[in-house]
Parts: C-alpha cells; structure tokens; sequence
C-alpha cells in the first residue's frame, strides 16, 4: 500500500471519532427515536446522515481539485489553515465543554417534548440534523480539512476507501446508542464518556499544533 495513502487512512481513523462520538442533536435524536426503534433506527438515521454528507463532501473535494493550483499560493494556504485552527481549537473547546459537565456529572437540557416529533421518521431525522447542523458543515471545512486535502492530492479515485473509513463508525455508533437506548443500558458512564470527549479535545488540539507546525515548515 501506497505510504501517502496508509498515513491518510491512519489519519482518518484518528479524527473521525472527534464528529461521531461528539454530543450533538443527531446523537440526542438517535437515543430518543432508538428507545422505541433499537439499532433499525440508528442505521436508518445514519443513512439520513450519508445522503447529506456523501455528496457534501465529493463536491468540497470536486472544487478543490479544480482550484487545486489556486490553493497552493501562499497566502491562500494560510489563509484556509489559519481558519481551519481556529476552528479546530473552537471544536476543541466545545468538546472540553461537554466532557467536563459529564464528568460532573451535570445533567444535560433535552428537550424530549421537541425531540419526539422525529421518532417516527429516522431517515428523515438523519437528513435535517445533518443539514441544517453548521457544526457538521463546519467540521469538514476545519477537523475534516486534512482528509479533503489528503484525497485531492492523491487522487480523488482513493475516495471511495477513505469515506468508508470515516463513515463506518456513524453507523455503528448510532445503532449501538439506538439498541443501548432501547434496552434501557448505559453503554459506558457519563463520567468514561466524559473522559473519552476529554481525549478526543486533546487529540483535536494536537491536530491544530501539527497544522501550525506544518505551516510554519512552509513559510
């Protein structure tokens, strides 16, 4: 296997965890529609999620494969960089944020009432909250950034393996938290998990560093 390849796919599997596992409106829905639905349901709103962003992403690696030239001026890459470690700070932040109230122990604010109107229509579900969630879109534009790039300098025919390598764990994760929630079960504690998103906030951390690290190699 190609080396540029293997490190995009090693790097795929180390960020992909920081949007999965990350508390968000998709998780929350997915416990919510998977106490009546088991993992059926988290499969059907992880496939929600895949319509929107299988194309969302193809299209970000389309346009920058045609402005490929364009991305390389100095000023441009900086510029795209900077945003993107900012925004992978910010993520970092929000992350630190949800791991310590679990850790806490501090209870969230879901609203069930507003939530039950998507128990009926996973897919449906899926679709919207990834849609209309501009973290989501954000992430893909900042945490996601390496991986769009990896792909468009190495060929967008390596696509295919490297978004099965991201997209694998939406779907495991939404129907074990579907099942778990249907069962009645905790998959881990609020506190494990909370340990887990603090992990993730340090990864997301060390990314921003080896970005600047890479940028500055180039200035």
């Amino acid at each position: 296997m190609d080396s540029k390849l293997l490190e995009l796919l090693i790097l795929t599997l180390l960020i992909s965890p920081t949007g999965a596992l990350a508390p968000g409106p998709l998780t929350t829905v997915t416990i919510v529609i998977g106490s009546r639905g088991g993992y059926i349901s988290g499969l059907k709103i992880a496939l929600g999620h895949t319509i929107v962003e299988l194309p969302y992403v193809l299209s970000l690696i389309l346009a920058m494969s045609h402005v490929k030239y364009f991305l390389e001026n100095i000023i441009v890459k900086l510029s795209l960089t900077s945003f993107a470690i900012i925004f992978i700070i910010y993520f970092s932040y929000l992350t630190i944020l949800d791991a310590s109230k679990l850790i806490k122990g501090v209870e969230g604010s879901v609203k069930n009432n507003y939530l039950s109107r998507w128990r009926h229509a996973p897919l449906i579900s899926g679709i919207v909250l990834t849609g209309f969630n501009p973290l989501f879109l954000i992430w893909w534009y900042s945490v996601g950034l390496p991986i769009i790039t990896g792909i468009v300098d190495i060929g967008i025919t390596i696509f295919p393996i490297i978004y099965i390598t991201h997209v694998w764990l939406d779907y495991a994760w939404l129907a074990v938290i579907a099942e778990a929630s249907k069962r009645g079960l905790s998959i881990v504690s609020r506190k494990i998990y909370g340990y887990v998103l603090l992990g993730l906030a340090i990864l997301l951390l060390g990314l921003a560093g080896l970005l600047v690290w890479n940028t500055l190699q180039t200035v």
